[in-house]
């Protein structure tokens, strides 16, 4: 009885459905197994784009503070994934759809619809400040600083909490990250207006989305053994996807710098060693009450992908008076970071 209510209310879960075999548990196979499919349909595009979303918006001019000289700044940027870069580099002329391919019409379904996720750009923020050290015999002038990153959880914001009287579909959205890094910068030539500096970086980033719809239904079904009667069960059940990333990266890189009055034009490469991931989860969780019993459900597929160890960058950008802009492209994985300051003051 229970198993046969179990099957029941993932079915209303699935959704549309092809599936012939009538039997509880390949039922419940095979749904856990459309769900992997599903998650790593998700994970795997991600994995590439978090990787540089790790350590992105470092402060990449060579202008490097003198002994207590400093250096504060606010800034925003967005990554865009490898499938979002190859689209606008293109002239918008691909086809940006994820390719499915899957046997599993359901997961073909679901497995484009969060695979397109991939093509949204990842947005982050930082409020970073550096300090000029004292200059020590034989190594060059160097600078250090420190850079932190926080994004909000917007749920509350669009309305979708558990808490809200009008959220009448019961949608659960929830965001959230948290950025620190720290950089050494130093001045390995000063040639006037003309330097090479390196930029020594550590970063830590961790962060998750996730989007949930919680439904009560009663459903009405037959009575096991062929009486011809029907019962009702109640179910109340969760069905969502969650989206997750933490990683660690260290990177060198050597920049060139152009610098003349109010504007400084800059560019370089560099390498950058992560380690990290992304997982992601689509879930079904629950419970159904059959007569007097509860029976409780939980049906998921989760994907772990690796962030990219060793990374490949080259970068371009300019400082105008106080405003600084960069791009950042990834070499190995194809995911660009562009990255703004507004505000960029020096003391």
């Amino acid at each position: 009885m229970k198993r046969f209510a179990v099957v029941l209310g993932l079915i209303v879960c699935a959704g549309a459905y092809t599936f012939a075999e009538t039997n509880a548990q390949s039922f419940m196979d095979y749904m856990q197994g459309t769900y992997q499919e599903i998650a790593t349909a998700l994970s795997t595009p991600m994995a590439p784009t978090m990787t540089i979303y790790n350590s992105a918006g470092s402060v990449y001019p060579s202008d490097v503070r003198d002994f207590l000289g400093i250096k504060i700044g606010i800034g925003v940027g967005v990554v865009a994934s490898p499938s979002l870069s190859k689209y606008i580099l293109s002239g918008l002329q691909t086809d940006y759809m994820p390719a499915t391919a899957s046997g599993n019409s359901n997961s073909s379904i679901y497995s484009s619809m969060v695979g397109a996720f991939s093509l949204v750009p990842m947005p982050y923020t930082m409020l970073y400040a550096k300090l000029g050290m004292i200059k020590l015999p034989i190594l060059p002038q160097f600078d250090l600083g420190v850079r932190i990153g926080y994004l909000p959880d917007v749920g509350p914001m669009l309305g979708y909490t558990e808490n809200n009287p009008a959220n009448t579909n019961n949608i659960i959205a929830k965001t959230g990250a948290f950025h620190i890094g720290a950089e050494a910068r130093s001045k390995i030539i000063d040639a006037g207006i003309f330097q090479i500096g390196l930029n020594l970086s550590v970063d830590f980033d961790s962060g998750g989305i996730e989007f949930s719809q919680y439904f009560i239904q009663p459903l009405e079904v037959p009575v096991p053994g062929g009486s011809g009667f029907n019962q009702t069960i109640d179910t109340k059940y969760t069905t969502g996807i969650n989206f997750g990333w933490m990683g660690t990266s260290v990177g060198g890189k050597l920049i060139a710098s152009l610098n003349i009055p109010i504007l400084s034009l800059y560019a370089g490469v560099g390498v950058n060693f992560n380690v990290g991931s992304v997982t992601s989860k689509m879930y079904t969780k629950g419970e159904m009450i059959v007569v007097t019993e509860t029976e409780f459900f939980n049906v998921e597929g989760v994907s772990t992908i690796p962030y990219y160890f060793t990374e490949i960058r080259v970068l371009a950008g300019f400082q105008l008076l106080i405003i600084n802009a960069a791009l950042e492209y990834s070499v190995n994985t194809g995911a660009i970071a562009v990255t703004i300051h507004p505000i960029t003051l020096t003391f």
